[in-house]
C-alpha cells in the first residue's frame, strides 16, 4: 500500500507535519486497505458511498462533510484547547494534541484529527437536506488537475439531485490561492428545511508548498 505513488506522496505529507503514516493513515490509505484485506465497505449512504468509491478510484482524500453552522473554517495546528466530538461518539469529546494539523473552526472545535486521518462527528453527512462540502486534496506532483478531474465528476453526478435554485460551487485552493468562500450563495430555505449559518469560508495553512 505504502508503495502507491499517491499514497507514498501523503505518507510524506504527513510526516513533514509530524503525524507517523503507519499509525495516522490518510483517509484514501484508510479506505484502500479495507478492500486489500478482503473486506467489503460499509454502507453509509448515498453521498458518503458515493464519495468512497471516488476516492477508490482516485486514490484521493474525498471528505463530505456538513458544513451548516461551521461559518469560517481553517486546515492549522491547534492550540490543543479544540474540541473534537469523534465521528460515532460524540459524547466522548477529545482534544487534538497542541501543533497538530487539522481541520479547525471559528468556535473553537475541531472537525478532524491528524489532518485527514479522522473526521467529527459535528460534520457527518446524514439523510435529509444539508449544505455540503466535499472536500478532496492531493499531495502528488499533478494532483491539482486530478482534484479538478474527481470533482467535476462529483458535479455531474450531484447537479442534478441539488436543491433548486443552487448549483454546485468550487472553490480549488493551491500555493496560489489558500483560501476562499465554499458556500458563497445562501439558498431561501423551504418550509420545515434546516437552519443554516450562512456562507462558509475555507482557509489552507500548511507548511509545505504542494
Amino acid at each position: 500500500m505504502a508503495a502507491l505513488p499517491r499514497i507514498r506522496e501523503w505518507r510524506e505529507a504527513h510526516r513533514a507535519v509530524a503525524i507517523t503514516p503507519g499509525r495516522y493513515p490518510c483517509a484514501s490509505e484508510s479506505l484502500l486497505r479495507r478492500p486489500a484485506k478482503g473486506e467489503r465497505l460499509p454502507r453509509i449512504n448515498d453521498l458518503v458511498d458515493l464519495c468512497n468509491a471516488h476516492s477508490l478510484a482516485s486514490r484521493l482524500p474525498i471528505a463530505c462533510c456538513d458544513v451548516a453552522g461551521i461559518g469560517a473554517f481553517r486546515l492549522a495546528p491547534a492550540s490543543g484547547a479544540e474540541e473534537f466530538l469523534p465521528l460515532g461518539s460524540p459524547d466522548a469529546p477529545e482534544r487534538p494534541e497542541p501543533g497538530e494539523v487539522a481541520f479547525l473552526d471559528e468556535r473553537g472545535r475541531a472537525h478532524s484529527r491528524r489532518w485527514n486521518w479522522r473526521q467529527s462527528d459535528v460534520v457527518a453527512t446524514r439523510p435529509g437536506r444539508r449544505r455540503l462540502m466535499i472536500s478532496v486534496e492531493s499531495a502528488h506532483p499533478g494532483g491539482r488537475q486530478d482534484v479538478a478531474e474527481v470533482l467535476e465528476s462529483l458535479r455531474r453526478v450531484l447537479a442534478p439531485r441539488m436543491t433548486a435554485g443552487t448549483a454546485p460551487h468550487t472553490v480549488v485552493l493551491h500555493p496560489d490561492r489558500r483560501s476562499g468562500a465554499v458556500l458563497p450563495a445562501v439558498p431561501a430555505a423551504p418550509a420545515g428545511g434546516s437552519d443554516d449559518a450562512g456562507p462558509a469560508s475555507w482557509t489552507r495553512v500548511s507548511g509545505r508548498r504542494w
